[in-house]
């Protein structure tokens, strides 16, 4: 499973209940926690040990935590609370029905495409655990635009940068249907205006 050596593979159960007891919820909170996760195990420990790759300078492991969900639409909050339960690096193997994908969560959610388990690969590569860390973290966020990955930021600043890409993405497109609609000619010049400069920083950042 996602590539990971026998030593890495792990398999133990959360217990929803220790959750609700952790973050004191409330029962409105249980019941729509429990609606979308159907079951959380660990699945995945990265450490020199299990993997034979040397830890890093920040980085001397993660986890992998399974979340089998009861709908694809969930709310992102209930993965905000698992974040913070174990007081460890984590990535998240989000399962629905057959089909899964890669996650990571950092002010928001971010995942890979949804894709049969076969096709999902945790990236175990690198002299060290640092590089393993931000090699997984660069295919969760970034996917297919992984080119635009700079090495010589941080993952945060990294992370920072491909939030604006996408934001560029939905403004353009939304401008580009302003346009199509708008049919007085000046407010066309300064909507074309408008999409060319955002035209333009996305094509600096991409």
């Amino acid at each position: 499973m996602l590539g990971l050596p026998s030593k890495a593979k792990v398999s133990k159960m959360l217990p929803k209940k220790a959750i609700y007891e952790k973050f004191n919820m409330t029962t409105a909170q249980k019941a729509k926690f429990d609606a979308d996760i159907s079951r959380i195990s660990i699945v995945g420990e990265i450490t020199p040990t299990t993997t034979q790759i040397a830890a890093g300078k920040d980085i001397q492991g993660f986890y992998i935590l399974q979340i089998v969900l009861k709908n694809k639409k969930y709310d992102e909050k209930a993965i905000a609370s698992l974040s913070k339960l174990i007081p460890q690096r984590m990535i998240f193997l989000l399962q629905y029905e057959n089909q899964y994908c890669l996650a990571y969560y950092h002010n928001r959610l971010y995942h890979t495409e949804w894709v049969e388990l076969d096709r999902l690969l945790v990236p175990l590569s690198g002299l060290d655990l640092d590089i393993v860390w931000e090699n997984t973290i660069k295919q969760i966020v970034c996917g297919e635009n992984s080119a635009a990955w700079d090495v010589n930021a941080t993952i945060e600043e990294n992370i920072a940068t491909e939030t604006h890409r996408r934001k560029l993405i939905t403004d353009i497109a939304s401008l580009e249907k302003k346009i199509r609609s708008e049919k007085q000619l000046n407010r066309q010049i300064q909507l074309n205006e408008e999409l060319k400069r955002l035209k333009k920083e996305l094509e600096q950042i991409s």
